[in-house]
């Protein structure tokens, strides 16, 4: 806390998915993927299952005791287990990734009044 008022937090996280699944083998095409497997369903690769990082940065003020203005910057560092793709959310139903392993940025601005 630099100040009575201000807080400032720094967080860092690590995702993973718990288990992994097996990808039909395919080929890269720019940014297509096409399968090679066909119907030979049996014939699978194992997926990543590093997700990657993410750090986050938070600034809160308290303007008085019913009014808050915070701010802040997530970067989620992409890594292979993204790129393949894993299912994650939603009890594991949920689809995340398969597209590249680009990093993400996400900034934020938000007032909380309470009465």
């Amino acid at each position: 806390m630099p100040t009575e008022r201000l807080h400032l937090n720094f967080n860092v996280a690590y995702f993973e998915a718990l288990e992994t699944f097996g990808l039909p083998p395919r080929l890269r095409v720019g940014p297509v993927l096409v399968p090679l497997a066909g119907p030979f369903t049996f014939w699978t690769w194992e997926s990543e299952d590093t997700l990657g990082w993410e750090a986050s940065l938070k600034a809160t003020y308290d303007y008085s005791d019913d009014l808050q203005f915070e701010a802040g910057w997530h970067h989620f560092f992409a890594d292979d287990g993204l790129t393949d793709g894993n299912y994650t959310d939603f009890h594991g139903l949920l689809f995340s990734g398969g597209t590249d392993d680009r990093d993400a940025d996400y900034v934020y601005v938000q007032t909380k009044l309470t009465f």
